[in-house]
């Protein structure tokens, strides 16, 4: 068993901010906790927020969640396994 953690990187004024928060309301259940970081960056000329998300069930899925917010070229996204 695995833990997974994501990180996902997010521009402040994305156009595509609704689709991206829709995907992780699709995929909530597969999150356990979420931890929104807000101007995360130093450039406040670039703002950006990093989400934080403990996931919780079958790797294929996280991996089918984490495509689905790929789609969008500006999201930009980290991942830590933990050994359980």
């Amino acid at each position: 068993m695995k833990k997974i953690i994501l990180g996902v990187k997010v521009p402040a004024q994305s156009p595509h901010i609704i689709e991206i928060q829709n995907t992780l309301l699709k995929y909530g259940g597969l999150i356990k906790t979420r931890l929104g970081l807000h101007n995360a960056g130093d450039d406040e000329s670039k703002p950006f927020g990093i989400v934080l998300l403990e996931m919780y069930g079958e790797e294929r899925e996280i991996a089918l969640f984490e495509a689905d917010l790929l789609r969008h070229p500006e999201v930009e996204v980290q991942k830590m396994y933990f050994k359980m």
